[in-house]
C-alpha cells in the first residue's frame, strides 16, 4: 500500500517549544518528521507518530509519499 500525502496549505511557525525539529535531506528527497500528532475521531486521544516522507521526483507542486508511519509514544 502506497500513501501519499497532497499539502493543501502551509504555515511558518514563529516559537516551537519541541528540540525535535522536521529535517530535510535534499540528496536523498527524504523528510523526518520526529512528532505527528493526530487526534482519534472517536475519543479525541491525541496520538504520537514518528514519520518519514519521500519527495516525488519532479513533481510540481511538491508532492510526498510516505515511507514511514510509527508509534511514537512521549
Amino acid at each position: 500500500m502506497t500513501l501519499q500525502l497532497d499539502m493543501n496549505s502551509a504555515k511558518l511557525l514563529d516559537k516551537i517549544n519541541s528540540v525535535n525539529h522536521t529535517q530535510f535531506d535534499p540528496s536523498t528527497g527524504i523528510v523526518q518528521i520526529p512528532v505527528v500528532e493526530i487526534p482519534e475521531v472517536s475519543t479525541g486521544e491525541i496520538k504520537s507518530y514518528r514519520a518519514e516522507l519521500q519527495l516525488v521526483p519532479d513533481s510540481s507542486p511538491m508532492r510526498f509519499t510516505v515511507k514511514l508511519l510509527e508509534s511514537n509514544p512521549h
